[in-house]
């Protein structure tokens, strides 16, 4: 290919072939997005619902509060799942221009 012919704006894109990384990225995004919901989700569950309470009633675990004590302990369990996602879900593959 001539340096023209790559510079050249001339085409329509369906004439252009689909890149099967942008399914692989696409997937690996929602899967981010996903996770990162599902945590969001359960951090408030715990601290709307353990931590509603008057703050003289808390049970204390290692002298915190119940409700931060777990956020803690699902932030743990949060990065030992971003570990094997990232391992056993994502792909590694080469972003070069060429396929």
């Amino acid at each position: 290919m001539t340096k023209e012919e790559y510079n050249d704006r001339n085409y329509k894109f369906e004439d252009i072939p689909e890149d099967p990384r942008f399914k692989t990225c696409k997937k690996e995004a929602l899967t981010v997005i996903g996770f990162w919901s599902l945590f969001v989700a359960l951090t408030l569950i715990i601290m709307y619902t353990i931590g509603v309470q008057d703050p003289m009633e808390y049970t204390y675990v290692c002298g915190l509060p119940l409700w931060f004590f777990l956020v803690c302990l699902l932030i743990l369990g949060c990065i030992g799942a971003v570990f094997f996602i990232v391992k056993r879900v994502f792909q590694d593959f080469s972003l070069d221009d060429e396929l």
